[in-house]
Parts: C-alpha cells; structure tokens; sequence
C-alpha cells in the first residue's frame, strides 16, 4: 500500500539532499511543504494542501496529548493553535486513544524530561538522553519479525546490527502500526518536488551497502526506479563510503547528545502495540523495486547499531542534528 501512497517517483525530484548536507536546511522544503510558515512556527494552514490534513483530522485528536505533552513551550516555536484549526486535535483522541497512551507513555514525566523548551532553539537532545534508553526499547520492538522480512543477515555485516536486533523487538510493533489510515492521509506528490537527493549521490558510497542491504525484496515494494534518476544509484552503490558522510554530516556530536540508556523508564511501547498494528504496512512498501537498486541481500538476520557506530561515526552527528 506504501507504494501507492509514497509514489516514489515524486519523493524522488522532492528529496533533494543538498539542504539536508549542510544540516537540513528546509528552505528547499519550504516550496513543497510551504515551510516558509514552519520557520518562523510550523503555521500548518498551507501544510494542509500537501499532506491532506483534512483527512488526518478524522484520524488524529490531539486534544488528550495537549495536556500531556505541556506543549506550551512548543507553543511559541510552533505556533500550535493554526495546528488545531488545520489537524483538528479533537479527533486525533478518538483514533489514537490517546488516554491510554498517557497511562503508558507517563507523558508527565516525558514533559520534564524531554525539556521541550531547549527545543524550540535547535532540538537541544541533551534532555532526550536521560529518557531514552535503548534497553527498555530492545524488549518492546523486538525486530525478529523484520529479520523475515528485510533479510537483514547481510546488513548484519555492514551496520553490525546484532545488538539491535536485541533491542528493538519488533514483534509488537507490528501488531501496534495500523498504518491503513496513514496512507489515505500522507499525500507524497507534493514532496516529490522538494527532496532533492542530487546532492547525496556524491557522498555515501554504497559499494560495501550494496552487499548488505540486499534489497530485492525491498525492490517489490518501493518501486524505486523513479528514484534511480533523482539519486543515481549507480554513483551512490559505487560510494557511500561512510567515511566520507562522516566528514559532510558531523556525526560525532550526536554521541554526546545521545544518550538513549535512560528511555526504558518513560516510553513503555506494551500499550502502543495495540494502536500502530504494522500489518497494513507491508502491502504498502513493496520492497521488489527497491531490491534492484539498494541491494539489501545483507540487510536480513540483525540489526546490530554497534558496528554502525563504527560505521556512520554518529559521534559527528550530534553537532549538526537539528
């Protein structure tokens, strides 16, 4: 179903990464998306032609999450009160049955945590890293369910991704991404103009990926040929040397930032697995097309993050990850 949503093709002219180098810059994004708004508080009134809000407005009630959340510091950078007029908070409740989410999440303790006011200046992550904590996560995503599916004994490889396969357990994940509604909602045409990924050709060289990810089944499911024009796969498989990425993205400094240990204690998924429900979402990606182009054969048994710190240097990442 993703495919029909997604409809790489335009996600293929829109992408265009050269914003995304410098530290993603949305100047780009703002002729698709019209962020222009989004810069000085996300005003979403024009977002509601792209991405259809109309529809997610049935879907989506934040009215629950504002008392949540204490959003009032989000309030000044994102301007929340055109959001209400354009998603329509109220229906969001209904669907996302945001209550329950509140007893599970603990979104009390999330505001203290998250400091949403560090945020409004540049996602300022140091709050995030006391919340996160991967450990906790490892137990509720379980990723042995994607194991299947991705073919991740290749990307195992690569990313060594063995640890992370013990820690996002993704088995309920599955159950919990309902993403049925997602794909009436998220009109991707529009973005098609935006991202431009031109520019990360030059820089990440898939020649050690393209072992990895064995993409063959992706293939299926992202249709990526439209993409292969925009990216040129044929340079990025010959080069995504992460090495490279390394020096254009900064990934150093995300290590710093963070630190993810803590999360266990807030984000209990147990109760979102019954909300998200993933099934849909495998009609939706198609993976067949993407195969021919990533090559995602490695992808398969786990998804270890050691390696790929190793790897992408994440360390860099902090200082430009806005």
């Amino acid at each position: 179903p993703l495919t029909k949503t997604l409809n790489l093709k335009t996600l293929t002219k829109t992408l265009n990464l050269k914003i995304l180098t410098k530290t993603l810059i949305l100047k780009i994004l703002t002729k698709t998306l019209n962020l222009k708004t989004l810069n000085k508080t996300l005003n979403l009134n024009t977002r509601t032609k792209t991405l259809n809000l109309k529809t997610l407005t049935k879907t989506f009630i934040l009215k629950t999450p504002t008392k949540i959340f204490n959003l009032k510091p989000l309030t000044k950078t994102l301007n929340l009160k055109t959001l209400t007029k354009t998603v329509n908070l109220k229906t969001l409740t209904k669907t996302l049955n945001l209550k329950t989410l509140t007893n599970t999440v603990n979104q009390k303790t999330l505001t203290k945590t998250f400091n949403l006011k560090p945020l409004t200046k540049k996602l300022n992550l140091m709050p995030l890293t006391k919340t996160l904590s991967l450990k906790t996560l490892t137990k509720t995503l379980n990723l042995k369910t994607i194991t299947k599916t991705v073919n991740l004994k290749t990307l195992t490889k690569t990313l060594n991704l063995k640890t992370l396969t013990e820690t996002l357990n993704l088995k309920i994940l599955t159950k919990t991404l309902n993403l049925n509604n997602v794909t009436k909602t998220l009109n991707l045409k529009p973005l098609t103009k935006t991202l431009n990924l031109e520019t990360q050709t030059k820089t990440p060289n898939l020649n050690t990926q393209t072992k990895t990810l064995n993409l063959k089944t992706l293939t299926k499911t992202l249709n990526l040929k439209p993409l292969t024009k925009t990216l040129n796969l044929k340079t990025l498989t010959k080069t995504v040397n992460l090495k490279t990425l390394t020096k254009t993205f900064n990934l150093k400094p995300r290590t710093e930032t963070l630190n993810l240990k803590p999360l266990p204690k807030t984000l209990n998924l147990k109760p979102l697995t019954k909300t998200l429900n993933l099934k849909p979402l495998t009609k939706t990606l198609n993976l067949k097309t993407l195969t021919k182009t990533l090559n995602l054969k490695t992808l398969t048994k786990t998804v270890i993050l050691k390696t790929i710190t190793k790897t992408l240097n994440l360390k860099t990442l902090t200082k430009h990850s806005i």
